[in-house]
């Protein structure tokens, strides 16, 4: 009898087998809110106390500095100790808004691909998915992508006269 030998584990043979073998663990979220320490992804935190954005112009998030531009540029220790009332939260995902939408009258309407289009219901077993598999998440981010794609094609033009290194 011949001693057993050792086999390599099986290479990945699917997509997704080989996408998750190698995206880091990290990142294997629905969400992924990085480190504001992390020194590639990460910003510090909004300065407004209570406030759990991102900061970015002058150490404030996006609304906030919006705010404190449109009281004038204040001192900014002033603007924080007094920036107005509170920012809207993190909405909720809403249903589709295209007028004569019959897909998306009671969830979110998924056009991106010619498997749909497809009506996704979070929460609801049996509709919280699309026909690919798509969450309710992965539509709203592949709806975003797609719209910072079409401006920045849109605004290419606008780099023509630069010299090209």
């Amino acid at each position: 009898m011949t001693p057993p030998t050792h086999r390599p584990a099986a290479a990945p043979t699917g997509l997704l087998e080989k996408l998750l073998g190698v995206v880091r663990p990290e990142f294997r979220v629905d969400v992924y809110v990085p480190d504001p320490g992390d020194p590639v992804l990460g910003r510090p935190i909004c300065s407004v106390p209570g406030c759990d954005r991102s900061g970015w112009e002058y150490g404030l998030c996006t609304a906030h500095g919006g705010r404190w531009r449109a009281q004038g540029r204040p001192e900014l220790t002033v603007f924080v100790t007094q920036p107005g009332p509170e920012l809207n939260g993190r909405r909720g995902l809403s249903r589709c808004t295209v007028t004569g939408c019959r897909f998306g009258t009671s969830g979110l309407c998924c056009r991106n691909c010619f498997m749909g289009p497809c009506r996704v219901i979070e929460g609801m077993p049996g509709q919280d998915r699309g026909i690919c598999g798509a969450t309710a998440s992965t539509i709203v981010a592949r709806n975003f992508a797609r719209m910072i794609a079409a401006g920045t094609a849109a605004h290419s033009d606008h780099g023509r006269d630069q010299d090209c290194v």
